[in-house]
Formats: structure tokens, C-alpha cells, sequence
């Protein structure tokens, strides 16, 4: 967004009409191209008028990242001679500099019909924190233009900021209607439906429709499991992430499998849980993972064998030391259940460690009084 607007504010309305032929055209075809330091050169070599070499070099600032630099070009043009359609773009250099609130006064002046403007002023509301103003901006760029699809996404999300669900999921569900099948679109609106409704057990028939539209995108599935396992359809929600793993991404295989082992976990299906389990890549993620099944199966047996084969890793996780000093204590080892618990009382684990020290303590003396 930031180099089509600053592009199109530089090709608006300076004074001389350049044509095709212009250096100023020129300059700004290399910007647009990516070609900036061949741009920056043409710019110091051309005979530009003020106005257009303002506005140029706000456009080849905009195009490197530097908006502060460009809101300043574009501010010294609009010095020169008034233009709404460059104050649209102004606006937008200096809402990605920071300066949210100069932006939306910018904003307010600018051109009403210009390209972009609805989008660009739902995004400065934001920045201020004024969702209720930037759905209401939303809506009505959608009235005026309902082919938006980035306005469609910025409703998307600010109806789930707002609490509005209902009309969210319908939203949702009319996005995917429009965007459902192959291409650039079709994978940004699965994206923003998989993101905005994951974990959201409402949503489900929606998410179910987002995988039905395209089964081997991994992201959409995850989103569905994640809404399964809200529900409370652990094995179903299991099995979703496992037909996810399957394409997982590797940034998402690690956090996907643990999902899917609590769910295995939580269906009962303890043995399927630790296999899945070991697909985590980590290592002490996935130690710190089979400690946690092992202790929700009962197996305080194996809970000991891990957590004494790891105690480095248990050392730095207090949940962890806790998990071992209470299988110690079911296996009867109070020794080393106490010794664990002394060790987590100055920490986040202490109240739990109190308690178990309490507990032992109150059976030794039951012991004792037999």
C-alpha cells in the first residue's frame, strides 16, 4: 500500500502536466519498477520544476522506508500548491511515521474520491484506538465500493475487536463465497478466515467450509482443530491436526503437535499422544511435553524416568519439578518429593509445593498413629 499511494501521489496533478516522455515520469516508473538507486540518480540529473522533484523524491523516500522523509517532500509540495489528492498520501506518510493523529487531520482534507482513502483512514482510526469510528469508516468505503477486499479484512477484524460475532462469522462466510478456489485472493481471505475464527467453536460450519474449499492448505485445517478442541471434540480435533502436520510448515509442525498430543491426551488415547508427541523438534519442548502426558496417563513411574533423566530442563521449569516431586510422592519417595518441593518455595510453584509437603506430612503421622 505505502509505495502504490506515494507513486500515485507523485504522478498527481504537478504543475506542468509531464507526459510519458517526462524525466519526472521516468523517475517515477523506475520507483515504481524497484529500481530506487537508478531512481535517486535520474532525480539529481533531472531538470525537474520544485514541485515535481518534491513530490519525486517524497515518492522515492516512501519507497525506501524513510515515511518521515516523505512526509516532509510531500508537505513542502502542498506548501507550493494545494492539492487533496496529495494530501491523501501525506496522510499516509505520516501515519507510518508515527504520527497517527496529524495523519487523521491530513486525512479528513484529502481527496474524497481518491484511491485508497476509505482503507487508509480505517488504518489511522486504528492506530488511535478508535474502533467503533474505524468500522463505521469501513462500512461506508464498503457501501461506496464493496469490491475491497483489504477493507473487507480490516471489517473482518475490527467486528471481532468489537465483540460483534454474529456479524463477523456472516462476513466470513461471504468472503469465502466470493473467494473460495486457486489464486492470490482465494489464499489471503483463507488466511485472514483461518487467523480471525481458530478456536472459535461458533465458527465451526464456517471453518469446516474453509477446509472443504481447499483440503490441502494446513493453516485452514489447524484453524478448524483449534475450533474442535474449543468444543470439546478432542479426538476429532486430534485428528484435524494430524492431517495438518501432514503439509506442516516447519514454524508449525512443533506447536501443532503439541496440540494435537493434548488432544490425543484429553480423549484418553495416552499411548497416541506420545506418539505424536516425538514429531515436537525440539528437545526440551518435546521432554517438557511427554512429562505432561505421563503425569495426565498416571504413569508416575515414567514421569520419574524422564524428569530425573532431565533434570537440567527440570531445574529451569518449576511446573516441571513439581509434576516429578508429586510422582515421587505417589511412588513413595518422600525424600526426594520433599527434597523438590524445598527447592520451589520461593517461586511460582510454592503454594502447590506447600501443599504436598503438607499433605506428606499429614500421612506420616497417620502412619505413625497405626
Amino acid at each position: 500500500m505505502a509505495l502504490l499511494l506515494s507513486i500515485g501521489a507523485a504522478r498527481a496533478s504537478v504543475a506542468g502536466s509531464p507526459s510519458s516522455a517526462d524525466p519526472y515520469e521516468a523517475i517515477l516508473d523506475r520507483i515504481e519498477a524497484g529500481s530506487l538507486d537508478e531512481a535517486a540518480q535520474m532525480l539529481e540529473a533531472a531538470d525537474l520544476s520544485e514541485n515535481a522533484e518534491l513530490r519525486a523524491r517524497g515518492a522515492l523516500a516512501m519507497a525506501r522506508g524513510d515515511a518521515a522523509d516523505a512526509a516532509k517532500h510531500f508537505a513542502a509540495a502542498l506548501a507550493l500548491a494545494e492539492d487533496p489528492a496529495l494530501r491523501l498520501h501525506l496522510a499516509h506518510a505520516q501515519l507510518e511515521s508515527g504520527d497517527a493523529k496529524g495523519a487523521d487531520a491530513t486525512w479528513a482534507r484529502s481527496d474524497p474520491e481518491g484511491a485508497g482513502r476509505a482503507l487508509l483512514g480505517v488504518r489511522i482510526s486504528i492506530a488511535r484506538e478508535r474502533f467503533p469510528e474505524a468500522y463505521a469508516r469501513a462500512l461506508a468505503g464498503l457501501e461506496r465500493a464493496p469490491a475491497q477486499l483489504d477493507l473487507e479484512v480490516e471489517a473482518l477484524w475490527l467486528e471481532l475487536e468489537l465483540g460483534l460475532m454474529h456479524a463477523a462469522r456472516a462476513r466470513g462466510r461471504a468472503m469465502l463465497r466470493a473467494h473460495c478456489g486457486v489464486g492470490d485472493e482465494g489464499e489471503r481471505v483463507r488466511q485472514a478466515l483461518g487467523a480471525a475464527f481458530a478456536g472459535d467453536p461458533g465458527a465451526l460450519p464456517l471453518l469446516e467450509s474453509l477446509v472443504a474449499c481447499a483440503p490441502e492448505d494446513p493453516e485452514g485445517r489447524a484453524a478448524l482443530a483449534a475450533a474442535y478442541a474449543r468444543a470439546g471434540f478432542a479426538r476429532t480435533s486430534a485428528g484435524q491436526y494430524e492431517r495438518a502436520l501432514l503439509r506442516a510448515p516447519a514454524a508449525r509442525r512443533s506447536s501443532w503437535a503439541e496440540a494435537a498430543a493434548q488432544q490425543r491426551a484429553a480423549a484418553g488415547e495416552h499411548e497416541a499422544a506420545e506418539h505424536v508427541a516425538m514429531q515436537v523438534e525440539d528437545t526440551n519442548a518435546r521432554l517438557a511435553l511427554r512429562m505432561e502426558l505421563l503425569f495426565a496417563a498416571g504413569s508416575m513411574a515414567r514421569v520419574v524416568a524422564v524428569g530425573e533423566g532431565a533434570q537440567a530442563l527440570v531445574q529451569r521449569r518449576p511446573e516441571l519439578a513439581y509434576l516429578l516431586a508429586y510422582a515421587h510422592y505417589r511412588l513413595n519417595d518422600r525424600a526426594r518429593a520433599t527434597e523438590l518441593c524445598r527447592g520451589l518455595l520461593r517461586g511460582p510453584q510454592a503454594a502447590n509445593a506447600r501443599g504436598l509437603l503438607a499433605a506428606m506430612g499429614r500421612r506420616a503421622l497417620a502412619e505413625e498413629g497405626e
